[in-house]
């Protein structure tokens, strides 16, 4: 070898060696410093609905927490599984979150993608009951009589969710199926849609998330007959809404199972120390004033849950839709292939058995 070869060689091998050094060396943007620059929250529905709304002013309300703004954008599909898809797929860094809802649950069941709610850190923010509405003018007064008419037109009747496998979808369908009735499902893209063709007359009735529709509920356009949670909400500037408990003794023990949550979700292999800076200004947001009037505006319910409780709650949760999607024939796979178990045979684990990895201490 000449000797400017082995100069050649040595300034090469000298350089690989420093680049592989720096790659080692803490260059101020980890755990400790996080975050360095904004966060991205990629919502899984569009823009104006209850995810977005919900998942966004949580997101305006962290900057103050976190030191960084965090970025909304609206990446839709597939029930909400490109977004997730996309985010699963991101350095576990903090800087990408998932602005979800917790239609994870159904992914598997449907294809839609492999992911599972286990593999991110969930935060519930708010929950958000659905609940059936009708026309202003609608002659079903109440859910009594909704029912009746069903059971005298037995699968003549239409009505309207926000999509199939939504929570508001399998509220419906759980409720007909647990009374022994046949409706005509009709899917639309959102709940602002399946609102617009209850006014429009294509439909008797929808079953939405209430989030979509307390200002067509103050503005006097709908009528609320039912809402799927275990006690009557209050809706200021229109009255109470029955509760389904309440009215059909028999789903209370369903409810659980087919509530709607929205909140962040960030990748389970996020460092501890990201995590624990998430969930602090998490919880100063949730515990606010500011943020519970802003959600109870929108007919929402603060719950401000993660760690265990969060992980709890999702693993119950995922008892409901499934098995009514599988058993009505739209789901692809049955929920027993991904180990979720019917809602009356539920209990809580652990982490070990479920083989899932614990939130870290705070």
């Amino acid at each position: 070898m000449t000797k400017s070869k082995r100069v050649t060689f040595f300034l090469v091998a000298t350089m690989v060696v420093c680049v592989f050094s720096m790659a080692l060396v803490p260059t101020g943007a980890g755990a400790a410093d996080w975050p360095q620059r904004p966060v991205t929250m990629y919502i899984q529905y569009s823009a104006g609905g209850a995810t977005d709304y919900a998942n966004r002013a949580l997101a305006a309300e962290m900057r103050q927490y976190l030191g960084e703004v965090v970025v909304c954008q609206n990446m839709t599909g597939a029930g909400g599984a490109i977004a997730a898809n996309h985010v699963a797929k991101q350095p576990a860094d903090g800087y990408a979150w998932l602005g979800a809802a917790n239609t994870i649950v159904i992914y598997g069941v449907k294809g839609l993608s492999s992911l599972q709610w286990n593999d991110f850190y969930p935060y519930i923010a708010v929950f958000c009951p659905a609940g059936f509405v009708v026309e202003k003018n609608s002659k079903y007064k109440t859910l009594e009589d909704l029912l009746a008419a069903i059971k005298a037109n037995p699968n003549k009747m239409a009505f309207g969710s926000p999509g199939i496998g939504s929570g508001a979808h399998c509220l419906g369908e759980a409720l007909l199926n647990n009374q022994n009735l046949k409706a005509k499902h009709v899917p639309y893209k959102g709940g602002r849609d399946a609102i617009r063709a209850v006014l429009n007359g294509e439909v008797a009735f929808a079953s939405i998330t209430m989030g979509d529709g307390v200002d067509y509920l103050k503005s006097g356009d709908l009528r609320a007959l039912t809402i799927g949670d275990m006690t009557p909400m209050k809706v200021e500037g229109y009255g109470t809404i029955p509760s389904i408990a309440d009215q059909v003794p028999e789903m209370k023990s369903l409810v659980p199972a087919y509530m709607v949550a929205f909140g962040p979700m960030i990748k389970r292999n996020t460092p501890p120390a990201i995590v624990n800076k998430i969930t602090d200004a998490f919880l100063k947001v949730v515990k606010s004033d500011k943020y519970k009037s802003m959600v109870e505006d929108r007919g929402l319910k603060v719950a401000g849950l993660y760690g265990e409780e969060a992980d709890r709650w999702f693993s119950k949760n995922e008892t409901g839709r499934p098995w009514i999607l599988y058993n009505l024939g739209i789901a692809k796979k049955s929920p027993t292939e991904f180990g979720i178990p019917k809602l009356e045979d539920w209990k809580w684990l652990g982490y070990e058995k479920l083989g899932v990895k614990e939130w870290p201490a705070n």
